[in-house]
């Protein structure tokens, strides 16, 4: 669907930037985009077949057991969890806005379907992933929470070997990046797209 947006509206000159599940986007965007694309930012994203799921999201695996466990994990209490577990800096990034961040209209129930499927095909969907990470030669760079529970830095050193990119370590942050440090990666951002000519 992005590539299609870029194409629709005509444009010759993209920066792409992607969170999370974004990135995986981001990077097959980037390779269908190929001479438009200035710029790709990756923030706290996989990009590999193989990178270890932590114990408890295991079960996605499991038929029956996975979705039930899925659906209690993003209720309430387990999104409340997730928070505690996930976020670097509470302060940055309150519960309160956590929660508002999420209530869009069937939000919570297609987070868990991706969350679920990714996690249940590594292999099947993040091949082309890496394949079209290593293809690329654009300038990027890394944007990662060295208090990350989902992807340690180790995974962001892997990523930026990948896309021969900068990693920047953000001290003091957990996974949700953009929130809990907006103004360092928007500055990371624009330095990236100056020195790519935009």
């Amino acid at each position: 669907m992005m590539v299609e947006l870029v194409e629709a509206l005509g444009l010759t000159r993209v920066h792409l930037v992607g969170f999370d599940f974004g990135g995986p986007i981001a990077v097959l965007a980037a390779r269908r985009l190929r001479g438009r694309v200035l710029s790709l930012t990756l923030v706290a994203t996989n990009l590999f077949p193989d990178t270890p799921v932590p114990g408890v999201l295991r079960v996605a695996r499991v038929p029956v057991l996975g979705p039930l466990f899925f659906r209690l994990a993003f209720g309430r209490l387990g999104l409340t969890m997730m928070w505690r577990g996930a976020v670097g800096d509470r302060a940055a990034f309150p519960l309160a806005r956590y929660r508002r961040a999420i209530q869009f209209p069937r939000g919570v129930a297609w987070t868990r379907k991706i969350f679920l499927a990714s996690l249940r095909d590594l292999p099947g969907l993040y091949s082309e992933v890496e394949a079209a990470a290593r293809s690329l030669e654009v300038p990027s760079v890394i944007l990662w929470g060295d208090h990350d529970p989902f992807f340690p830095v180790q995974v962001g050193e892997r990523t930026a070997a990948a896309l021969g990119a900068r990693l920047q370590i953000l001290a003091g942050c957990g996974h949700f990046v953009p929130e809990e440090r907006p103004e360092q990666v928007a500055a990371a951002i624009l330095e990236l797209m100056r020195g790519a000519g935009a």
